[in-house]
């Protein structure tokens, strides 16, 4: 393993920074939230276990700081993707793009089903304060902007509702779509089908209906 000195200039402290939360994003693609320990993330970004604590107090702070990433990259894709659709006030298209976006990223899917109930449990006021402050200065007023953009006849209020509904709608839909194992193949008995949960097409199902009632 390397042994890296303490950071001492802004460059070099996000350098450490990006080691880590990358060792911890290969982790998590490689098994579940739980298998994914301290110890193993200093191992795999080349580190001491020490050297962790000098930047997140715990891993729930690495794994919030990989989900405003994934966010990130999220809201850079809508954009694109929304864009060719301004002005066009289409509910069914516009649940279709956000759909599509949303569904080709699953490790955001995963950590969006992770937040609530665990990312922002075990995190001091101070963490957890900072994270959400940087979603509602970033995030949150580009992808209003971009839902305004192609449904100009949703007010800002509307368009952020759609937003915090979105959020609940991926996180549940994502764990009924990805079952444990032993409820996947009770699912898969001819009568049980039924109540299996197709991410895609039912999150652009429900998006369709959640905007078209929010349109004036």
């Amino acid at each position: 393993m390397t042994t890296w000195q303490r950071a001492r200039r802004p460059e070099q402290k996000e350098q450490r920074l990006r080691a880590i939360v990358d060792a911890a994003a290969a982790l998590f693609a490689e098994s579940s939230y739980d298998q994914v320990s301290m110890s193993a993330i200093a191992e795999r970004a080349g580190q001491a276990k020490g050297n962790l604590y000098r930047y997140f107090s715990t891993k729930e702070e690495i794994f919030l700081r990989l989900y405003l990433d994934e966010v990130d990259g999220w809201v850079e894709a809508l954009e694109r993707a929304l864009a060719p659709l301004a002005g066009g006030d289409e509910p069914a298209r516009v649940a279709a793009v956000i759909t599509r976006v949303t569904a080709t990223r699953p490790r955001l899917c995963s950590l969006l089903a992770l937040l609530t109930g665990v990312l922002e449990r075990n995190v001091t006021v101070e963490a957890v304060s900072a994270f959400k402050e940087q979603l509602a200065a970033e995030a949150q007023p580009r992808v209003i902007a971009a839902l305004r953009g192609a449904l100009p006849s949703l007010d800002e209020q509307r368009a952020a509702l759609l937003l915090r509904y979105l959020h609940a709608l991926a996180a549940s839909l994502w764990q009924m779509a990805n079952p444990a194992p032993v409820l996947a193949e009770v699912l898969e008995r001819p009568h049980l089908r039924p109540l299996r949960v197709d991410f895609e097409l039912d999150l652009g199902r429900a998006l369709t209906a959640l905007i078209d009632g929010l349109m004036p």
